[in-house]
């Protein structure tokens, strides 16, 4: 009976982004952020808002290459980083909305996570194997000396920071909702990202109520403790130093004061 079921779900989600393909609904939306950038929680609250609506949407993953017909079957997709998966061309050809989050707060995000909570049961958790090796890594190190090694060896690192300022110089996106946003104003964020979509704006207290970020916050879990600005009493001074020195061009252009 469950095989029946799951192969009846298959044929309904295929029918309905056949018929999204032949009569679009409405514009094409992208929805773009990056690891370590609340990029669970944007996909929990997409997900949900254009179910209850109707609206055809899909996740494409870091390791996942699609284009512009795969988003002519879905109306609304969310991409997690974008420098393999969809071409640039396409990115400034819809609607954008990009996620972000100051990088200094994702390499203190990172430290936990690559350690010991991100989970690698399956590709789409380590697409490049970075975290598994970094675990390696990590295991020996004290946080100190943790946050020096990622630092010097991440490859995610350097890859969102790139990311991040590509889009936000070339594709010229719509909005931009910032994690500091997602933390200290949870409604007007989420009225940001899915009233672009085709969401309602009457949906949006409902949307608050369910998932504002701080109900989010799981301090013994992966995702999220929900304080955007920890890294300030995380990161080592000798750290924030090398960090500006690497990357403070980076940081002023997208917006981001310098290290203390």
């Amino acid at each position: 009976m469950g095989f029946v079921l799951a192969n009846l779900n298959r044929a309904r989600t295929a029918a309905r982004y056949a018929r999204e393909f032949i009569h679009p609904s409405g514009d094409p939306v992208i929805v773009v952020s990056h690891h370590k950038c609340a990029s669970v929680w944007t996909w929990s609250v997409i997900r949900h808002a254009c179910q209850q609506r109707k609206i055809p949407a899909r996740r494409i993953l870091t390791h996942q290459r699609r284009g512009p017909l795969f988003q002519r079957a879905c109306r609304v997709v969310m991409v997690i980083d974008s420098r393999d998966n969809m071409p640039l061309s396409h990115l400034r050809s819809c609607r954008l909305i990009h996620v972000t989050r100051d990088p200094r707060g994702i390499l203190g995000s990172m430290l936990e996570s690559h350690r010991s909570t991100h989970p690698l049961s399956r590709r789409e958790h380590d697409p490049w194997g970075e975290i598994a090796r970094n675990r390696a890594a990590l295991a020996t190190r004290n946080d100190a000396d943790g946050y020096r090694w990622l630092l010097q060896n991440s490859d995610y690192l350097a890859r969102v920071i790139e990311q991040m300022v590509m889009i936000e110089q070339t594709a010229d996106p719509e909005e931009r909702v910032d994690l500091s946003d997602i933390a200290t104003d949870p409604r007007d964020s989420i009225r940001r990202l899915v009233v672009p979509l085709g969401v309602p704006e009457a949906d949006v207290d409902d949307l608050t109520e369910r998932f504002a970020f701080a109900k989010s916050r799981n301090p013994n879990g992966h995702h999220r403790r929900g304080q955007p600005e920890s890294w300030q009493e995380e990161l080592p001074t000798d750290v924030l130093r090398s960090f500006q020195a690497r990357w403070g061009r980076e940081l002023e252009m997208l917006g981001y004061p310098a290290s203390p």
